[in-house]
C-alpha cells in the first residue's frame, strides 16, 4: 500500500521500516523514513513541524485503505493527533 501525500512524501507499507502493516512516511527523493513522533522540516521554507502533524494535514484528501492507513500511522503515537 503506497498513498501519496504529496510531491515529496507518502505513507507506505512497501518498505523494510514497515512492520505489521504500520506505514511509515517516505521521502521520495532522500528515502529518509519517519514514524509519527519525528519532527520533519516539508520544505525548504518551512516550519518544523511533527510526522503526525504532517499526516493530519494531509490526510482530509485520502479516502478508503489510505485514509485507513493514515489512522494506522497515527496510532503509533497515542499522545500524539488522532484521526
Amino acid at each position: 500500500m503506497t498513498a501519496n501525500l504529496n510531491g515529496s512524501f507518502q505513507l507506505t507499507t512497501e518498505h523494510p521500516k514497515s512492520h505489521y502493516g504500520i506505514p511509515v512516511l517516505l521521502h521520495r527523493q532522500s528515502g529518509d523514513t519517519y514514524v509519527a513522533a519525528n519532527v520533519i522540516k516539508p520544505l525548504p521554507n518551512a516550519h518544523l513541524l511533527t510526522a503526525a502533524a504532517f499526516i493530519l494535514r494531509h490526510s482530509r484528501k485520502l479516502v478508503g485503505e489510505d485514509r485507513m492507513a493514515a489512522k494506522n500511522f497515527l496510532r503509533q503515537w497515542p499522545e500524539g493527533p488522532q484521526l
